[in-house]
């Protein structure tokens, strides 16, 4: 077991590189945070050239390259060099980047941008090459067509499916409110070749912000309060699976092994659980004593876990399963 210290405050996101070797995290106002395993060097944090911003990580997964949100681009930072740049949309003006979610190939991104705030934004997949700005292979606009109408809702997660044919948002309504809230209203499913909206159906405002999708892709789940929720992704009017945590503690994160066996969860409390993908019921219980933990993510090969807590402090370990 490694554990690393770091900035203080939430570890919301937790991402591996495709040889396990670093671990990159986001949230609490860090940015993004990055350690070498197994000697947890801390990279520090970039304050120069890109400003990143708490949110989704990516690596990609053949070339050496970290990414993550800097408000208005993405921003990248090669891990062979520690370099750090700033890639914009090609052709575009200033672009508020919400969620993204890399494509499997590494070939680009699905993401939700603004170019206003109060405008509705528009999906993009873009197109990435090192050294060069993204590219737009196609563009939906979501902006409600009334001028007074409701917002649409808006994506607060973006996950790209394992097998790259469907993406799965999260989506929040924020109403006509002078200082809007979002409030996740929906689950929605969208093709990836040109953003069509597939299927969605309603889910509770508690929901929290966060979804894993099953490595064969035929299904996702989400959590709310202590309950997980596990749906077919062909079909959102089948009924979801409810699984409740055996403890009063709110679920945090959550992430499939890549053997589509096992689903981690993170509990508001020290400890991080297996669930087995066939019966649901809890494989094994892990507790570290870093804080309460608020995410956790698998190495690709399967071989590591790493959790992050609300202290700041990350957690990884051996996975013997």
């Amino acid at each position: 077991m490694i554990e690393l210290a770091g900035q203080k405050g939430d570890v919301t996101h937790l991402a591996f590189a495709p040889n396990g070797r670093v671990v990159a995290a986001s949230g609490g106002g860090r940015g993004l945070e990055l350690w070498e395993i197994p000697s947890g060097n801390n990279w520090g944090r970039y304050e120069r050239g890109p400003r990143f911003v708490d949110g989704s990580i990516a690596f990609h997964p053949t070339e050496s390259a970290c990414f993550g949100s800097c408000g208005n681009s993405v921003g990248e930072i090669e891990t062979d060099t520690k370099k750090a740049r700033i890639i914009t949309i090609h052709g575009q003006g200033i672009t508020y980047f919400g969620e993204t979610s890399m494509v499997p190939d590494g070939s680009g991104f699905v993401s939700h941008c603004n170019a206003d705030w109060l405008r509705d934004g528009t999906f993009f997949h873009l197109h990435w090459k090192r050294g060069d700005t993204l590219r737009v292979a196609w563009e939906l606009r979501l902006d409600s067509t009334a001028r007074r109408a409701p917002r649409v809702p808006q994506p607060q997660v973006i996950r790209v499916s394992p097998d790259g044919t469907t993406f799965v948002t999260l989506d929040a309504s924020y109403g006509l409110a002078r200082r809007p809230v979002p409030r996740i209203v929906r689950v929605a499913v969208r093709s990836t070749s040109n953003g069509e909206l597939l299927r969605w159906t309603a889910i509770p405002a508690s929901t929290r912000k966060d979804l894993t999708i099953s490595p064969s892709a035929r299904e996702f789940v989400t959590c709310h309060t202590n309950n997980l929720t596990v749906w077919n992704a062909d079909d959102l009017e089948a009924r979801p699976q409810r699984v409740q945590n055996d403890t009063r503690s709110n679920f945090t994160g959550i992430a499939f092994h890549p053997s589509g066996k096992y689903l981690a969860a993170t509990s508001n409390d020290q400890t991080v659980k297996l669930y087995d993908t066939t019966t649901w019921q809890v494989a094994k219980t892990f507790t570290w004593e870093i804080g309460r933990m608020r995410s956790v993510a698998f190495s690709p090969d399967g071989t590591l876990a790493a959790a992050g807590s609300d202290t700041g402090k990350v957690v990884v370990w051996d996975v013997d399963l």
